[in-house]
């Protein structure tokens, strides 16, 4: 038992001294059992005749050397390279097929130590590198399907007054359709906007809010009529609010667009008949609240709501692209989205903007 642990001992500390002093170390060890078996030999030797012992005592000399320096180059090799050699090679072979679900481990403060937490490193390094250009692969898709599913309301739109046109050829005058032309090429601009939006943003963290003086009047107006054709479109009705007052805001109205396009196409599918929009300044900011009188929130539509591709059954999987966006799109704007449930029934979003100080922000094409 004793001697047990005086050998783990003598291990231990073997395999902490460097390579350089281990093999010197070895050397020496075995130049010593040389020296010492050749005396011993040489011993035995002078018992036979004299011609024999000139003959064998070189040959012995050479052997002895021979096994040694083998024996010591053995034992190096197996105490020091062996185990680190073998990892090193398993973690090289793992890396090339990417697989990075490892760890390398070796205990000893040689240079074989140093080697391996070097590869350990690099694996590391590795991993952190797969897992960002993967998050940044996935976090690419939601961006694209959360631009493609805001795409799907200027669609909405547009599609809608031309079913509207068609239905109602040769009954509407010339001012009226002048009046659907306008609207329709504001969605179109619109679609634009978000075309040039996906090829120059690669992350959330690339949306700016871009602030321009807008009059609140023309704001609701577009802002209701948009909500009013969406609801229409479903068979449900719109109850307008607004709280806003009359000087100019200042703020990104295609932002506060996108949101509310978004939060109202949302209502529109969930609500049995009414949806109500509410407009009001609260703290410095726009508040958007849009309610609705359907079946309300679930728990985890609560909780995760606004996480990408979060649906449920009856949302068609959409509701989790378009909360996500809007979400995105209100933290650009230095606001925020909630979701809560209405203490009569039915859902209930809002959407706060900060108001931007400068009262010169410049004026956008359109407004």
């Amino acid at each position: 038992m004793g001697s047990g642990i005086y050998m783990e001992r003598i291990k231990r500390t073997f395999k902490k001294l460097t390579i350089k002093k281990s093999l010197a170390l070895l050397i020496l060890l075995f130049l010593l059992l040389d020296i010492f078996l050749c005396l011993a030999t040489a011993g035995l030797l002078q018992l036979l005749p004299g011609k024999y012992y000139a003959l064998s005592s070189p040959l012995i000399v050479c052997l002895y050397s021979a096994l040694c320096l083998a024996s010591a180059a053995c034992l190096f090799y197996k105490c020091k390279l062996e185990e680190p050699v073998r990892l090193i090679k398993e973690a090289a072979a793992r890396i090339g097929r990417q697989d990075l679900d490892f760890r390398l481990s070796y205990d000893s403060n040689d240079e074989m130590g140093e080697l391996c937490r070097s590869v350990e490193s690099m694996r590391l390094a590795l991993e952190d590198n797969y897992r960002l250009l993967w998050s940044q692969a996935e976090e690419k898709k939601r961006i694209n399907a959360a631009f493609a599913h805001d795409m799907r309301t200027p669609l909405t739109i547009i599609k809608g007054y031309l079913e509207f046109q068609e239905l109602s050829a040769g009954s509407l005058s010339p001012k009226d359709l002048q009046k659907q032309a306008a609207v329709m090429k504001k969605h179109l601009a619109r679609m634009e906007n978000y075309i040039e939006d996906m090829n120059s943003l690669a992350t959330p963290d690339g949306i700016r809010a871009i602030p321009s003086l807008i009059r609140p009047r023309k704001l609701e107006e577009e802002l209701f009529r948009t909500a009013t054709m969406l609801c229409e479109r479903l068979h449900k009705s719109l109850v307008p609010e607004s709280q806003l007052p009359g000087s100019p805001l200042s703020a990104d109205p295609e932002i506060i667009s996108r949101v509310l396009d978004n939060i109202l196409s949302n209502a529109a599918a969930h609500a049995s008949c009414t949806v109500t929009l509410r407009l009001s300044l609260k703290q410095g900011a726009l508040l958007a609240e849009v309610s609705d009188d359907g079946p309300g929130f679930s728990t985890a539509a609560l909780e995760k709501g606004c996480d990408p591709f979060f649906t449920e059954a009856r949302d068609n999987g959409h509701q989790g692209l378009g909360l996500y966006t809007s979400c995105l799109l209100c933290l650009a704007h230095h606001g925020s989205l909630t979701l809560a449930n209405n203490p009569e029934g039915g859902a209930r979003v809002a959407a706060s903007f900060l108001l931007f100080q400068d009262p010169k922000a410049p004026q956008k094409a359109g407004d």
